[in-house]
């Protein structure tokens, strides 16, 4: 993959509009070679070398551009030809035999030099530098189609495995859930709140009816508000996970305590939860005891969803 993207075009734009530059100044060219009809004076020939030329050099910058991976530094156009090896473009071009007269493309003033050439030279010229030109050109696009194809590839593995871990997610949170419920201490235990607002609220031991979908009890404002569950014999906690009522009012109920006793006398702290929340899980070191109270100890409203007692 790195070597892949090493050698492509890259999202870089600078790296594509010399690329385009390199294209337009060859397809001039084509026309200036083989025009529709006569140019009105005479053969084009020596002008479309030096178009060719022009398209060799947008590509080695190009290149250039590519190896630098960012923004281009400066260069001079001396620079460029310096660096370009004409035995190593013509046979990259598979015409290793052309490698004398593409090197003529890179002295100081070929636009001159090709146009004091005779007609039949500068023929020649043109198809040779054509012959380099197409080939390395479209070797530089061919990469970044190249480099597009294992993005692909990249991007498919990846979205597998983002859904793959996604699927592996769910389930561990369905099976997570699914095994909490069968161990909830809750199901089915008796509860009593300290008061009952005048509307909605479900009848104990349900936490869920379809009057009251956003909470199973609901005070009124009161000191010290609180719901007690009677588990009906000693058991064993180790945690709770209390779901606020998700449509309104978060902050009521702060802060909530959790205590547990076995003769409603006397009571144990056994966690506190004292910033809004929406789903808490808690656990903590496993006590015993036959009710469980949840109380905002202060002049609050306390309404919840859901309640879970955890062995």
């Amino acid at each position: 993959m790195a070597a892949a993207r090493s050698r492509s075009l890259g999202p870089n734009p600078q790296v594509l509009e010399l690329v385009r530059r390199a294209r337009l100044a060859s397809e001039v060219a084509q026309l200036v070679l083989e025009p529709p009809q006569p140019l009105d004076h005479g053969p084009g020939h020596g002008v479309a070398c030096d178009l060719y030329r022009q398209a060799i050099y947008w590509t080695l910058l190009a290149r250039r551009q590519m190896n630098q991976g960012g923004t281009l530094e400066p260069v001079l156009e001396a620079d460029v030809w310096r660096d370009a090896n004409p035995v190593e473009l013509a046979k990259e071009a598979g015409q290793p035999g052309l490698a004398d007269n593409i090197g003529r493309a890179f002295g100081p003033k070929p636009f001159i030099d090709f146009a004091e050439l005779s007609a039949e030279e500068q023929l020649a010229l043109a198809t040779q530098l054509r012959s380099v030109t197409e080939p390395i050109l479209d070797n530089l696009e061919s990469r970044q189609i190249e480099v597009e194809r294992v993005w692909m590839r990249r991007t498919v593995r990846l979205g597998a495995l983002a859904a793959l871990l996604a699927a592996v997610v769910t389930a561990y949170a369905l099976t997570s859930d699914v095994r909490e419920r069968g161990a909830d201490l809750a199901t089915g235990a008796s509860w009593v709140a300290s008061s009952k607002y005048p509307e909605n609220g479900c009848t104990s031991p349900a936490q869920k009816c379809t009057e009251s979908p956003n909470f199973f009890f609901h005070t009124n404002e009161e000191i010290d508000p609180n719901i007690i569950f009677d588990l009906k014999k000693t058991q064993s906690i180790s945690g709770v996970r209390v779901v606020n009522r998700p449509d309104c009012c978060p902050g009521r109920g702060i802060p909530l305590v959790v205590e547990v006793s076995d003769d409603l006398k006397t009571w144990k702290e056994v966690a506190r939860r004292s910033r809004d929340f929406s789903n808490w899980r808690v656990n903590f070191p496993k006590v015993s005891g036959r009710y469980v109270k949840l109380h905002a100890p202060n002049k609050n409203i306390l309404h919840l969803q859901q309640v879970r007692i955890l062995p």
